[in-house]
């Protein structure tokens, strides 16, 4: 005959229990923007050794959050974030067999997109989840499961989730209509006795899973009684085994050894069937949230810690950084955020310290690949020849420690690439081409003055003058990097950050030597004549050094060029002096002076070329004694570079190595540099 027992658990103590129902959309108000539901029937579910069932009653059910408001309406059960809250639960009451209540859907956009999907019935899930306070155990005669039937037990919280389990409870259809009732063990759905038989007894994993927490007591047999057959049932699934909790604790080390010593606290507690091991991971990576901000000073506001297939963004944005910290590029991208003027993140959670050995045992994690080594070698393989996350947007499908590094060294290039110090684009004009083919660049002539028309007179047809055409093109730069696996054993962040900075540097570089180059070589225009020529009067005939004179007689030739047609004076001004580093501090003299420093009397004559240049440019990359003026490069420029599509940085593609053991990028960078406009240009060969 069947004993009974009933068990008490601690009113401080316990998990949150869940168990599922699934629901029809028709009882939504559209008014009130609410839904009436049918939260449970107390119907028998299968656990994990036992099968588990409540008791709907005033008596046996604690509403007291429910009265405080306390209630909420959830996604998935996520309590931890805020915008997982999708409104409120209010008028829970009983109806006969069932708890029944309302959910009323938050004005937030979390919630309206919740309320949309119950209403056209896309959303068919419903779960609550219940702390229970106080056990009837009854032990069954022969191989039948124990029945727990709670007694005493309190609503937590309530979800919406994809996939209903449970068809006792729901969103009701109408007033009244309810969904038909099943009792008894037979209750649970296929799908968790087929995996309960495939884990042999042990709970299937998701909501139906019960994890009993801190300070639970329950009795699942009389002392009297003994259990049939010689495996014992826990409440609470299987203990750690010896690797997984060395490896448990040793993960745990990573934040600190006080973190340690609470993983080791959490096994012995998962041995003691005082929590489950699905429970002890929440535990110490909340342990590890909170050791984390208090080093931190708490900036990121009290955010819990997950890690799991829907963390694999804050993931990659947090690791990303301690990487990035770690490599010492801190300050490089603050300062090439400053310059583009946009907000920068470092902060990188509770990832902060990190080696890249743990980083990419996380990254496996959250990819639902268990790590069974503590070898580095091997986890840095696995990690490295994982597919991924399948079919999400964020993680395609490569390896996320791939992706993390893949992200992490284009943040890097970028934000070297963003921080060299070059002078190109203060002199070039920038433009777009939309493929690798030659763009011209076409000046048009004018028509001059109009033709006097007498009294009696006809007009005259005007010819529309030709243009003068030039071609500019980009072509392809680029070089193939790799980080060897030896280096991410060996955690060598040395090695990342030179990489990383050096390529950068690489690509802001090459641009600015190539334009100084083609400066240099004065090329042949569609003219057939050099840029800087005689015959187009840009050049000058006897060279001289900075001077109120040699200004102004750069001044003057710029203002005289008339367009392609000869018909009409541009008088452009000269913009910018461009010329070598030796040069440059005369060139601002002469340039900002008020009097005329060339006069031999030093009377205060009046400087005439007083501001007559906007900026001064001197380089060491242009020797001898030569100088230049050019005209403003955002309106007349005389050079120009461009880019592929407009894309101005580098582009970065990884892949797995080949040649190397480990992973290779391939920067690109796609540009061109082009003479254009012998007009908005002067040269003086310096004396």
């Amino acid at each position: 005959m069947a004993k009974k027992k009933s068990a008490s658990a601690k009113a401080d103590g316990g998990e949150i229990v869940h168990r599922q129902a699934g629901l029809t959309p028709g009882s939504y108000n559209e008014e009130s923007r609410s839904v009436e539901a049918v939260l449970s029937r107390g119907t028998a579910v299968q656990r994990w050794g036992y099968v588990e069932s409540l008791e709907i009653s005033a008596a046996a059910i604690d509403l007291s959050r429910v009265s405080s408001g306390l209630v909420n309406l959830l996604a998935v059960h996520d309590r931890w974030e805020l915008d997982k809250i999708l409104g409120t639960v209010t008028n829970v009451r009983i109806e006969g067999d069932a708890l029944v209540g309302q959910f009323n859907f938050a004005d937030t956009d979390a919630g309206r997109e919740a309320e949309g999907m119950v209403s056209r019935g896309e959303i068919k899930g419903v779960s609550i989840g219940y702390a229970i306070r106080k056990w009837e155990i009854t032990k069954a005669e022969g191989e039948q499961p124990e029945t727990r039937k709670a007694t005493r037990w309190e609503l937590m919280e309530v979800s919406l989730v994809p996939v209903p389990a449970d068809p006792e409870t729901g969103i009701r259809s109408a007033p009244g209509n309810n969904s038909t009732r099943t009792t008894g063990p037979g209750a649970n759905t296929q799908k968790e006795d087929d995996m309960s038989k495939k884990n042999g007894g042990a709970a299937p994993s998701g909501e139906n899973r019960e994890a009993t927490g801190e300070g639970t007591e329950t009795s699942s047999t009389t002392s009297t009684e003994k259990r049939t057959g010689d495996v014992e049932t826990r409440s609470n699934g299987p203990d750690f085994s010896s690797t997984a909790a060395l490896e448990f604790v040793d993960q745990a080390r990573a934040f600190g050894e006080d973190v340690a010593k609470r993983a080791e606290e959490l096994v012995k507690e998962v041995s003691e069937d005082k929590r489950s091991i699905e429970s002890a991971r929440s535990a110490v990576l909340k342990s590890a949230a909170d050791a984390q901000q208090k080093e931190t000073g708490n900036i990121r506001g009290g955010t819990t810690v997950q890690v799991g297939t829907d963390e694999a963004e804050k993931f990659l944005r947090g690791a990303g950084n301690a990487i990035l910290l770690r490599a010492g590029l801190g300050g490089t991208l603050k300062r090439a955020a400053e310059k583009a003027n946009e907000k920068h993140d470092l902060d990188p959670g509770q990832f902060r310290g990190m080696r890249l050995v743990d980083l990419a045992a996380t990254a496996l994690d959250i990819e639902g690949s268990k790590v069974r080594t503590r070898d580095p070698n091997e986890i840095i393989a696995m990690a490295l020849a994982s597919t991924g996350l399948q079919g999400r947007s964020v993680m395609q499908s490569s390896s996320t420690f791939a992706v993390l590094l893949e992200n992490t060294m284009h943040k890097s290039l970028q934000a070297s690439y963003a921080v060299v110090p070059d002078t190109w684009r203060r002199w070039c004009g920038v433009g777009s081409v939309r493929d690798f083919r030659p763009h011209p660049r076409i000046q048009r002539g004018s028509f001059g003055k109009l033709d006097d028309v007498t009294e009696t007179g006809e007009f005259k047809n005007k010819t529309i003058p030709d243009g003068v055409k030039e071609l500019i093109s980009a072509s392809t730069k680029g070089n193939i990097i790799a980080l060897s696996r030896q280096s991410m054993v060996n955690d060598d962040l040395d090695a990342f950050s030179t990489l990383a900075t050096e390529l950068g540097r690489a690509a802001g570089l090459s641009i600015e030597i190539d334009a100084y180059a083609l400066l240099d070589a004065n090329p042949a225009l569609n003219d057939g004549v050099a840029m800087f020529h005689a015959d187009h009067g840009n050049l000058a005939a006897a060279g001289a050094a900075p001077s109120v004179a040699s200004f102004d007689a750069a001044r003057v030739s710029m203002a005289s060029q008339k367009d392609v047609s000869g018909n009409e004076v541009l008088d452009i001004r000269p913009s910018v002096w461009l010329g070598p580093i030796g040069l440059g501090g005369d060139a601002r003299v002469i340039n900002d002076a008020v009097y005329d420093p060339d006069t031999a009397s030093k009377l205060q004559k009046p400087n005439k070329v007083r501001g007559v240049f906007d900026d001064i440019v001197d380089t060491a990359r242009l020797t001898g004694n030569a100088w230049y003026a050019l005209g403003d490069p955002n309106f007349n420029p005389a050079f120009e570079v461009v880019f592929l599509d407009g894309v101005e940085q580098p582009f970065l593609e990884m892949r797995d190595g080949f040649r190397t053991d480990g992973i290779e990028w391939k920067v690109r960078h796609d540009y061109g540099v082009g003479a254009l406009n012998h007009r908005s240009a002067y040269k003086d060969p310096g004396a």
